[in-house]
């Protein structure tokens, strides 16, 4: 996140590692993605990420991003 922050979103995707089974990768794949315009994309994470949440407020957080 630091990275896409700093640099930007396209390098902050670029910079996040494989993902598959964490819920905050796939939130920060997201937020990326949306930030770049690419909403159809960012919207496959944020479900994945809310499906890999592990607490309830994550499951929340990840229902706000989605609407």
């Amino acid at each position: 996140m630091a990275i896409g922050r700093a640099d930007g979103p396209a390098a902050g995707l670029a910079a996040l590692p494989a993902s598959e089974g964490s819920p905050y990768g796939e939130a920060a794949r997201g937020v990326f993605l949306s930030e770049l315009g690419r909403r159809d994309e960012a919207r496959r994470h944020f479900e994945q990420a809310r499906t890999l949440a592990r607490t309830e407020p994550e499951r929340r957080l990840m229902e706000k991003r989605l609407s």
